[in-house]
């Protein structure tokens, strides 16, 4: 009986190493980039949020809104089951994403770090790269890693729109391209 547990926890184990961290062992880091194929264009475009703490994601989710704060709760609500799937991305650098998330946060909700919104940027496609009203929500992100790393080159420098899809890796530098952490259906 031991060995059958001791086997059985053995492969369970090389399990979560090569398929990743399964969403019920999942816990959200402040930095986490959520990309999203659940969007009214059935997934051509998806949507992105970037964890601002353990416990909300900033997004924006688009024509005629500006910023919200959802907990992982909401978000699976809203963009995932029928409507699609959600991947969960991590860099592995935790102070680049706590950076980041910051960032995020003080640009976009509340420049003091406050709890209450002060920050209303408009969703909209343009304007520079680095303006952050208007704003769109892969936008957020990748600002939040380009500005919050502060010196260090761990995106690469972008001069048009980005599609939340290059969040999950394509507009990182090589070695700071983020792990996927989890998948919601």
């Amino acid at each position: 009986m031991k060995k059958f547990l001791l086997v059985f926890a053995l492969s369970f184990v090389m399990f979560l190493c090569f398929t990743g961290v399964t969403a019920h062992a999942y816990s959200m880091k402040k930095g986490d980039i959520y990309v999203t194929n659940a969007t009214s264009s059935k997934g051509l475009t998806g949507h992105a949020g970037i964890a601002i703490s353990s416990t909300k994601i900033l997004h924006i989710p688009g024509g005629g809104a500006t910023t919200k704060l959802y907990t992982l709760s909401q978000w699976k609500s809203a963009y995932t089951g029928s409507k699609g799937d959600t991947w969960v991305y991590r860099p592995s650098s935790t102070s680049i994403a706590s950076k980041a998330g910051n960032w995020a946060y003080s640009h976009y909700w509340n420049k003091n770090m406050g709890s209450s919104q002060t920050i209303k940027p408009k969703y909209g496609l343009g304007g520079s790269r680095f303006a952050t009203n208007p704003t769109y929500c892969s936008k957020i992100v990748y600002q939040a890693y380009y500005y919050g790393s502060g010196d260090i080159a761990y995106v690469y420098p972008i001069s048009g729109p980005l599609s939340p899809y290059d969040l999950r890796g394509g507009v990182f530098q090589n070695k700071y391209k983020p792990s996927k952490v989890a998948t919601f259906k």
